[in-house]
């Protein structure tokens, strides 16, 4: 179970409120316009947070201290 964002292209269902206490309300497909490429289709093989879920970006904030 995930909580996830009231994105119109989420892939995750939302949950019931009352399992996780919790309604979600941001969308971001506002802003959709505004980044290059989501207009197309998304890669099911890529990891679901894209670029920002690979070791290369993530590795680096875990180390910190």
């Amino acid at each position: 179970m995930h909580a996830v964002s009231a994105n119109t292209r989420r892939f995750w269902e939302v949950p019931d409120p009352a399992v996780l206490d919790y309604t979600p309300v941001d969308n971001a497909e506002p802003h959709a316009a505004d980044i290059p490429g989501a207009d197309l289709p998304a890669d099911p093989a890529a990891p679901q947070a894209g670029p920002y879920a690979l070791p290369e970006f993530t590795l680096p904030h875990l180390l910190r201290s």
